[in-house]
């Protein structure tokens, strides 16, 4: 049998694979470029970015030094205006134009989770204090039971106090922080952040979330130290908690707004005030005049970088200051 002749395909059909060829090979190289031009794209703008956040994080520190410089005069200032406490300035830097904001807040209108350090067995009198006023705001402000107040209070104090063994039926040390999942270990002094509460596991996230807004940490101080100068309006469930319900909101509220305009000089003109005669005088020694504990929140947007710095910050008597701590990163 004859094999059919071998014929070659027509031109035609040769200048169709051609074609198609040619726009095979210009889709890869189209996509080759784009891939190529955005990863180049993405490279020259996350430099612009990196170098803008560089920037702006120094500007922040500026805003902290400038902060730090102004606490001796805020120490023991009567009352703070707004000039004192905010401060806002434009900057610049390599052609791109931003604005650095602060604001300085006081702590001593909070109350503060060191001073869970108290002493159970033989409690001197601050200890005493400390314990009623907590256990008046967990129950009364926050619904909390009475068992649960019992282990947060006896869990913090063995959390913060230097010795490693249990002083209290409901304590925890490192054996049983060692068995959490993932294990914990007590730092035996004071806490540096709220998100320790957590840790002694007695709260559930619930209470946690409900007492956290009126929460705030002094480390190395571990009293209650309320300034009646930096009170507000929205502070009066605060005094009504330091008072352990002898004066309500409303009277707690009618003594904020009965502040002289130009602030107590000294705490025995507050302790005059007629609303607080019948307080018991063992609440006295939860207030102070003065401010040795600031919350520093600098905020930075300087191009394409939007930056916030959170410092913690302390004056000591001797006007010596301290950032204890830092926190940092892109704002909302």
């Amino acid at each position: 049998m004859k094999k059919a002749p071998y014929t070659h395909a027509p031109a035609k059909a040769q200048r169709g694979v051609a074609l198609i060829l040619v726009l095979g090979l210009m889709a890869i190289i189209t996509i080759l470029a784009t891939t190529i031009t955005g990863t180049v794209q993405f490279s020259a703008n996350q430099h612009v970015t990196l170098k803008d956040m560089r920037q702006a994080y120094w500007f922040a520190r500026g805003g902290e030094v400038y902060a730090l410089s102004t606490l001796a005069d805020l120490k023991e200032k009567s009352l703070l205006e707004a000039t004192d406490t905010q401060v806002t300035f434009p900057v610049s830097g390599d052609g791109h134009t931003g604005m650095v904001s602060y604001q300085l807040t006081p702590l001593h209108t909070c109350l503060n989770i060191n001073s869970l350090d108290i002493t159970f067995e033989n409690p001197d009198a601050r200890s005493l204090l400390n314990k009623n006023v907590w256990t008046y705001f967990l129950e009364n402000k926050a619904q909390i039971s009475g068992a649960t107040i019992t282990q947060l209070l006896q869990r913090a104090a063995d959390w913060i106090d230097p010795d490693t063994q249990p002083k209290t039926p409901y304590g925890a040390e490192s054996l049983f922080y060692s068995g959490q999942t993932p294990p914990q270990q007590p730092p035996n002094s004071t806490m540096l952040a709220s998100a320790e509460l957590g840790a002694l596991d007695a709260l559930n996230d619930d209470e946690q979330q409900a007492i956290r807004p009126f929460l705030c940490i002094r480390p190395d101080d571990n009293t209650l130290a309320i300034n009646p100068n930096d009170l507000t309006a929205d502070d009066a469930y605060l005094l009504s908690v330091l008072t352990q319900g002898q004066l309500d909101e409303n009277q707690a509220l009618s003594v904020i707004e009965s502040r002289p305009d130009d602030g107590y000089a000294e705490l025995a003109a507050f302790w005059a005030d007629p609303a607080l005669s019948e307080v018991d005088d063992s609440v006295e020694a939860s207030f102070t005049l003065a401010r040795h504990y600031f919350k520093l929140d600098t905020q930075v947007v300087l191009g394409t970088a939007p930056f916030r710095l959170i410092s913690l910050l302390r004056i000591d008597e001797d006007d010596t200051t301290h950032v204890i701590s830092r926190r940092y990163g892109v704002t909302p």
